[in-house]
């Protein structure tokens, strides 16, 4: 379906063979509705809130685990495999959940 003509609402004031158009860029038929043209864009938002959310999620339970594994609470162990050491203190080392975290900074 072609939203060419369709306009933000309400179509536009210029004299448009919309069939036409749809016909030559390749199109079966035109919007018959202009809402239904240029209105249907709300999979985009629920996607990004989901996404979202998701991430935030993920961002807790790493922030969790982290805590969880320190000293003082101790109830997480990992391997030395699932460790990185940082650049700016060598002998500190961190998780690799807290990777989960900088990703989630990014989406």
């Amino acid at each position: 379906m072609s939203p060419l003509g369709c306009g933000a609402l309400a179509g536009n004031p210029f004299g448009v063979n919309r069939e036409f158009l749809a016909r030559e860029l390749g199109f079966q038929s035109v919007a018959p509705n202009s809402l239904w043209g240029v209105g249907d864009r709300d999979f985009v938002a629920e996607f990004m809130m989901w996404a979202s959310l998701a991430m935030t999620h993920v961002s807790r339970m790493a922030e969790d685990l982290i805590v969880y594994s320190t000293a003082e609470f101790g109830f997480v162990t990992l391997s030395d495999a699932y460790r990185c050491v940082t650049c700016a203190v060598a002998t500190e080392l961190e998780l690799l959940i807290s990777y989960l975290r900088a990703v989630q900074a990014q989406v």
